[in-house]
């Protein structure tokens, strides 16, 4: 079976073509933020299509206003109607699932929101439609139909990506990023390897001092206090000078610019260490369990309370990603044939001895880093009760 496999490398590009991307980035957001609007504020619920019809008779009637769509690639105004589309399957079920948690309850929370220009990662897509849309020239160059008055743009990659003109190519996507342009390319994977995999099982316990502790006591943490401290400070003197400046100038966004490259800095090494951790794990255990903890309702509800103490456990849990690390798990594990377990969100895995089985009277805090049973005198780390638990579950 062909699985879709994406291989993302940066790209260097003329200032012409630049242009032509800065027209795809603002194509895309315009048609996002159309469709938003008519769907939401004017009430207008139309099938893709309809919407598609919609929008291209509207171009046809106001040439002069909205003639700039027509000189860019057409499956870029295509793929943002699709890309609303699975927002919007996305919006309702969350609302399937969220309406009876609580009276407070908000649909604006996971409604599609208005796209702005100045966002951290603009990006659009383009689709195959016939044979010669892409074309692998060399090994750090390709080339793919752009319109029929422009006709193709020839990029240059940084890595090497000949191994792709074997591939079938379905779509590619040109992502900007803190002033970078990469593309992404998606191919299928006709001839997939069978890599090794290990017939162990094992417990993970997701946390906050850790990112996780596995059920034989080991803890992983993705970075020490001083390997960001670099990064935080560089991050903090840019912030000084930012609130300086006047307001969407120039050198206003020149410094968030720059501020965006030191988040992706951050961001890029932790999701090495995820993937290496993750490459590791599914090579040696055939079943994984993790502790289905959800961030967000932790997050908010420590917010709400305002305790002295709680922002550094919450500025913690931000720095680490912890839902990074499970979505990487997640589709490392789909991937390679892993059976990966979540264990039911409610479960008491902290509140419970490991040893006697039996439920502790009194709430564990997260300031408390030693389990005590009030049963049978158990005495444990708290993440290392929890991981064994866990390992348990099934």
């Amino acid at each position: 079976m062909a699985k879709i496999k994406t291989f993302k490398t940066r790209i260097y590009i003329t200032p012409e073509i630049e242009h032509q991307f800065n027209m795809g980035f603002g194509t895309r957001r315009w048609v996002w933020n159309w469709v938003v609007n008519q769907y939401f504020t004017e009430q207008v619920h139309l099938s893709n299509f309809k919407f598609d019809m919609m929008l291209n008779q509207l171009i046809r009637e106001n040439v002069e206003d909205y003639g700039w769509i027509l000189l860019v690639n057409t499956c870029i105004k295509t793929n943002a109607l699709k890309d609303f589309n699975t927002s919007l399957t996305r919006y309702y079920r969350e609302i399937k699932q969220h309406k009876h948690d609580s009276a407070a309850f908000s649909k604006d929370k996971y409604q599609p929101k208005f796209q702005k220009k100045k966002n951290d990662s603009q990006s659009f897509r383009i689709s195959k439609k016939h044979e010669r849309m892409f074309s692998i020239l060399g090994n750090k160059t390709f080339d793919f139909t752009w319109t029929k008055s422009h006709g193709r743009i020839k990029v240059r990659t940084r890595e090497n990506i000949i191994f792709l003109k074997q591939k079938n190519i379905k779509e590619i996507t040109i992502i900007k990023e803190a002033g970078k342009f990469f593309v992404c390319f998606s191919y299928e994977n006709i001839n997939s390897e069978n890599r090794q995999k290990g017939n162990g099982k094992i417990g993970l316990d997701l946390g906050v001092k850790h990112l996780f502790t596995s059920f034989d006591g080991h803890d992983f943490t993705v970075f020490n206090a001083n390997n960001f401290s670099i990064i935080n400070s560089q991050i903090a003197k840019l912030n000084k000078k930012m609130w300086r400046k006047v307001c969407n100038s120039k050198n206003y966004w020149k410094i968030v610019t720059q501020m965006q490259k030191w988040y992706i800095k951050g961001l890029n090494i932790k999701k090495d260490q995820y993937y290496k951790t993750v490459v590791s794990l599914c090579r040696n255990y055939n079943t994984i369990i993790v502790d289905d903890f959800i961030y967000e309702h932790f997050l908010d509800k420590n917010r709400e309370k305002g305790k002295i103490g709680r922002h550094a456990a919450i500025r913690r849990i931000q720095e680490v990603s912890p839902c990074l690390f499970k979505s990487i798990l997640q589709r490392k594990a789909e991937e390679l044939g892993i059976n990966l377990i979540f264990v039911k969100p409610g479960t008491p895995t902290t509140q419970t001895c490991s040893h006697c089985g039996c439920k502790v009277s009194t709430r564990i805090e997260l300031k408390d880093r030693t389990f005590r049973c009030n049963h049978c005198d158990f005495v444990f780390d708290r993440d290392k009760n929890a991981a064994i638990n866990v390992f348990n579950y099934i």
